[in-house]
């Protein structure tokens, strides 16, 4: 300012070069205003919103300063920065002409951004009459000025014409400016782009952004770029949408705690893709993979909303890789869980069994071992029927039938024990109706129980079971009294569907059906009913649930496809494991009850319709032994762990065998312990107030695992490990026996 003040006193006939940066432009414009130099901008001299200026036009307006206003003074806007677009020649010339153009009296200073150089190489060139009273230089004369020039033809909005980014420039703007020009400043000295396209400019703008044209669609680039401060939002992870491009672009710009997304966004350049590759991305990451598990999780938390037929696709393309696939499952979507139970019937099952612990949980409850503990069924028949369903369940979920268990089964439908067995009848009978709501599952079998007692454990519910058997046939015709005629307190409306599903009414959900992969909705449908019998009891509307079944229902005898020798004439039905009695037939297997002959091995009547998914109708153990489940709200405060140390000793030379000691302040009255391991249960003895023995046969060292009851009531989960007493582990690695 100084030294324009200088110049506006002195007898100087040409214009006066005020060369600044972006710091000081508006500074200095505005003392120039305050100090009454009336403004001249380039911008007045476009013909047209989208001419160039005519500079001849501008160049008079000057030199008649003098002539029609003597002493006037004024400062020139938009030049530099206008040159600056033009080139270095075109600058270089119309500033020579504007040094030494002749303005009498009037005093002209021209504020320029942008030609520095230009202005230097000038002066340079004529240092002896272009000096310090006709330039001066700002202390910083740097610009971030740069123009994106739109095509006219893209449909972007913007500020449209040369004259319109002339008065951006002679406002002080800085940085990026955009305009829709059909103009070309091929030489220009800033930097000037062309956007031919919304994705131009979008890259123009967000230069980290690495994305190809091919991302997006053109109206999504048009949005962005007019939207660019989309870039700068953060996504929420639980918020994503993705069908949404926008939170596909955010998250590609701002990134993301989640690994295995971010492993994703690296792999994925186009939006279309995005949320295939959100599903499918995991499938081609080995499970050994330091990462896999962290990653594993990730996903899992990041497809919750995602749909049944979304899943449906990820599954086809993981069947790629048989092996590998299993560890890519979760059990979020029914479609999943089906091919969890699939692979059972594909796959080694002590592999699978190990995987679905993590991936599929309630499935793994199914398949463990479920201990009868019911005291009005003898020791031997209770040791019987834990033995026959852990194998029944396991033969089921594998698909596949068992000779020595078919040998069995037709041993027992020859010797029929469960005939000592109190009925369903005279058990409910025995429990009451007070203040108890009577839920009524239809085929809800003994093969269940290990799954309801885990889900009781995690819902807060204790469960004691009764052992009871149904009416032959088991029928739902002989087998519903109890529910219409006999029980009289409340009682919800019966629930058929695991019936409907053992029937094949839903087998659309079920192709191919040579897999028991329905066995997923019947677990499903079970955790719904036990949340249902926690609500109820939760809401304090009934002190009791009791959960009954009309009969229970075989797979095994699907899987058999054995024919008796009597065909459909005899009037079979019920996929043909019972039929109306007729004369003089010869089936050991069968029994006559009801007027009906009932098969108790795995045969059927020839000529009825062959079921593709459960049978009932028939006397095997699986269709005639029924669990009567009384539910009621579970002792918050029960737990259980090992009294002190997790190691326990004993020493096999002096038969000394490991003896666990548990810790309760709940007062417990049936103790059990089952370890994995072994698949031996163990009872224990109450030792004082606090504290339960319970002495195994375990011979040899290691670390065991071991789920504790209370009765029916799965109450705790324990580890600890077996060493030898003396120290040295003499003994036990002879000790073979388990």
């Amino acid at each position: 300012m100084t030294a324009i003040t200088t110049y506006l006193k002195s007898n100087v006939n040409t214009p006066f070069f005020a060369v600044v940066g972006d710091i000081d432009y508006a500074n200095i414009k505005s003392k120039l205003s305050l100090a009454g130099l009336d403004v001249i901008r380039l911008s007045e001299y476009c013909s047209a919103d989208d001419k160039r200026p005519n500079l001849d036009n501008l160049y008079e307006q000057l030199q008649t300063l003098d002539v029609n206003f003597n002493g006037k003074q004024v400062v020139v806007l938009g030049v530099g920065e206008y040159l600056a677009l033009c080139g270095d020649s075109v600058a270089n010339n119309t500033l020579t002409e504007l040094k030494d153009l002749r303005i009498g009296t009037a005093k002209a200073v021209l504020l320029l951004r942008g030609v520095t150089n230009i202005v230097r190489d000038i002066q340079r060139d004529d240092a002896h009459r272009f000096d310090n009273r006709r330039v001066h230089y700002a202390d910083n004369t740097d610009t971030s000025i740069s123009v994106s020039f739109v095509g006219t033809d893209v449909a972007l909005t913007a500020p449209s014409g040369l004259q319109t980014l002339l008065q951006e420039f002679e406002n002080g703007a800085t940085g990026n400016l955009t305009v829709k020009s059909g103009m070309a400043f091929p030489k220009a000295i800033i930097p000037t782009y062309s956007i031919n396209s919304a994705y131009d400019g979008v890259k123009i703008k967000a230069p980290l952004l690495q994305l190809s044209q091919q991302a997006l669609t053109d109206s999504q680039w048009g949005e962005l770029l007019s939207n660019i401060e989309l870039l700068s939002q953060k996504q929420d992870i639980s918020l994503i949408k993705y069908d949404d491009w926008r939170c596909f672009i955010r998250l590609k710009v701002n990134g993301t705690d989640n690994g295995y997304l971010k492993y994703v966004l690296d792999r994925t350049d186009i939006f279309d893709y995005f949320k295939h590759n959100v599903l499918n991305t995991i499938i081609d990451i080995p499970h050994t993979d330091s990462r896999f598990n962290i990653f594993y999780d990730e996903r899992k938390a990041l497809i919750k909303k995602f749909s049944e037929s979304d899943l449906a696709e990820f599954v086809k393309e993981n069947q790629r890789n048989t092996n590998d696939a299993l560890y890519k499952l979760t059990d979020q979507k029914a479609v999943e869980r089906r091919e969890l139970v699939s692979l059972f019937s594909i796959l080694d099952k002590d592999k699978v069994s190990a995987r679905i612990q993590e991936a599929y949980p309630s499935l793994h409850d199914y398949l463990n071992l479920y201990t009868f503990t019911d005291p009005k069924v003898s020791v031997d028949f209770r040791k019987l029927l834990t033995e026959y369903f852990d194998s029944y369940k396991w033969q089921k979920v594998c698909n596949i039938i068992d000779d020595d268990f078919v040998t069995m089964v037709e041993r027992l439908a020859l010797e029929r024990p469960y005939g000592s067995l109190d009925t369903r009848q005279n058990v409910i009978k025995s429990i009451g109706e007070t203040e108890t709501l009577l839920f009524w599952l239809d085929a809800l079998g003994v093969e269940y129980l290990a799954l309801i007692q885990a889900l009781c454990r995690k819902q807060g519910l204790t469960l004691r079971v009764h052992i009871a058997r149904a009416e032959l046939p088991t029928i739902t015709t002989q087998n519903n009294d109890f529910y219409y005629k006999e029980w009289r307190g409340d009682k919800a409306p019966k629930d058929e569907r695991l019936d409907d599903i053992k029937h094949g009414e839903a087998s659309k959900n079920y192709k191919p059906l040579d897999m028991p992969i329905y066995l997923a909705d019947e677990i499903t449908i079970i955790e719904d009913i036990i949340e249902q019998a926690k609500t109820q009891l939760a809401l304090y509307n009934y002190k009791k649930i009791l959960l009954v079944s009309d009969h229970g229902a075989s797979r095994l005898a699907v899987i058999k496809k054995q024919d008796e020798k009597y065909n459909a004439d005899t009037q079979g039905e019920h996929s043909g494991r019972c039929c109306k009695e007729f004369p003089d037939y010869d089936l050991p297997f069968a029994s006559v009850e009801n007027g009906f002959i009932v098969l108790a091995n795995y045969g059927r009547f020839k000529g009825s319709r062959a079921a593709n998914v459960e049978v009932h109708g028939g006397a095997s153990l699986e269709e005639v032994i029924v669990p009567i489940i009384e539910l009621t709200l579970a002792n918050p405060d029960t737990r259980i762990e090992l009294d002190k140390s997790k190691v326990i000793y004993a020493n096999p030379i002096n038969h000394e065998w490991a003896k666990v000691v548990l810790f309760s302040k709940t007062k417990l009255s049936n103790v059990i312990l089952s370890v994995i391991e072994t698949k031996r249960q163990y009872s224990g003895v109450q030792i004082d107030n606090t504290h339960y023995v319970i002495q195994t046969d375990i011979r040899r060292k290691g670390n065991y695992h071991a789920d504790v009851f209370d009765g029916d009531n799965l109450i705790g989960k324990i580890e600890f490990t077996v060493q030898s007493k003396s120290g040295g582990g003499t003994g036990f690695d002879d000790e073979l026996e388990i």
